[in-house]
């Protein structure tokens, strides 16, 4: 398991995180812990299969604005 990603994206049925190794993980946002603020994003998570936490921040423009408006909408801001 590294312990840097580089990139974030959503499928269809689930949120990704890749390294720089081109390796794409399934992840599990934990909402209780995530913020999505108009300028910036923090999300933790567990990588499918593993108990460790991880949280990575995003500027806002690090991310799609369809992504953030969907974890806006998800999370109710």
């Amino acid at each position: 398991m590294p312990n840097s990603f580089v990139a974030i994206r959503r499928s269809t049925t689930s949120w990704l995180i890749g390294n720089n190794q081109n390796e794409w993980y399934t992840i599990k946002l934990i909402p209780s812990s995530c913020i999505v603020l108009a300028w910036i994003v923090i999300l933790r998570f567990h990588v499918e299969g593993t108990k460790r936490t991880f949280t990575i921040c995003l500027p806002v423009d690090g991310i799609s604005t369809d992504e953030h408006r969907r974890l806006r909408v998800f999370y109710g801001i």
